[in-house]
């Protein structure tokens, strides 16, 4: 693995900047657990990820609220 293979020769750390909603938290999350599986020692995680559900509740609780609806975008919403 390139990751790896640099990071081990790295002398100082190595710092992920996990950014995102939270459809990105699950691949942060195997990406920690390789890091601590192949023992790098440098490897540090910035996580930064945002949830949506609040400023959603935050925006539907207004009492002046005239809404129709919500746009998502279409890469992080579910079909069924």
């Amino acid at each position: 693995m390139f990751v790896r293979r640099r990071a081990a020769r790295l002398p100082i750390l190595l710092v992920f900047l996990a950014i995102g909603f939270e459809t990105t938290a699950p691949a942060t999350a195997l990406t920690l657990l390789q890091a601590e599986r192949e023992q790098i020692g440098n490897f540090s995680i910035f996580c930064n990820h945002v949830t949506i559900v609040p400023a959603i509740k935050a925006i539907l609780d207004s009492p002046d609220l005239r809404l129709d609806g919500f746009l998502g975008p279409g890469h992080a919403r579910s079909q069924r």
